[in-house]
């Protein structure tokens, strides 16, 4: 069994990932979302990281991932909407970030993100196994970084309008990923938003495969 502390643990003794975490004492590892009731959820929402520049260029703390209870909407808000589109509400997703501590650079400009999802990556897949064992909840993936690292490093993963435009197809199959679970791309981006009358087909895909339709 891994712990949480055993990764920061980890993350204490490598110089080179110690020097770009923020101190842990004064920035609490986020909570993960989840539901009073599990068996209600539906879909896992993976974000990258709790990483911000928020307060003023400063970074700001949330007690959960995506600051989702009683939070900032800046953080949530578009994959809400992509939410609503799909027919779920807060009751039906647990949500969790691949790297769980904040760092000193934002995800996209921080070098050192993929070692850190390496360091979290095990304790990351226990925690969601707790809850779904059989992995038999897809996964929705929000940033392109995310994406990319969660592809075996023999497989080409093609790029998320790929996805959208069904020119490779969802779900991403659990065999061909670091997690072992099915994928889906949920991108933040506006231009990716399944409110667009462009993606009805990718929206109606999803709303399949999250009622257990894989066809």
């Amino acid at each position: 069994m891994i712990t949480e502390k055993d990764v920061v643990n980890r993350i204490l003794t490598d110089k080179n990932l110690s020097s770009s975490s923020l101190d842990f004492d004064e920035y609490p590892l986020p909570h993960p979302y989840c539901p009073p009731d599990k068996n209600e959820i539906k879909a896992i929402i993976l974000g990258a990281d709790p990483s911000n520049f928020s307060d003023n260029g400063k970074t700001k703390k949330v007690k959960y991932v995506f600051d989702i209870v009683n939070g900032d909407k800046r953080y949530f808000n578009s994959i809400n909407q992509n939410l609503k589109a799909l027919g779920l509400g807060l009751e039906n997703i647990y949500a969790e970030n691949l790297v769980k501590n904040y760092t000193d650079s934002e995800t996209d400009s921080n070098p050192k993100w993929e070692m850190f999802a390496d360091k979290w990556l095990p304790f990351i897949i226990q925690e969601l196994d707790v809850f779904d064992p059989n992995r038999c909840i897809p996964v929705l993936v929000t940033s392109k970084k995310i994406f990319k690292y969660l592809f075996n490093p023999d497989i080409i993963p093609g790029s998320i309008s790929d996805y959208y435009n069904f020119i490779k197809h969802i779900p991403i199959h659990s065999g061909i990923n670091k997690l072992s679970r099915n994928l889906i791309p949920l991108s933040r981006s506006y231009h990716y938003s399944l409110k667009i009358e462009l993606w009805e087909r990718y929206k109606n895909k999803i709303i399949k495969i999250v009622g257990g339709n894989y066809e």
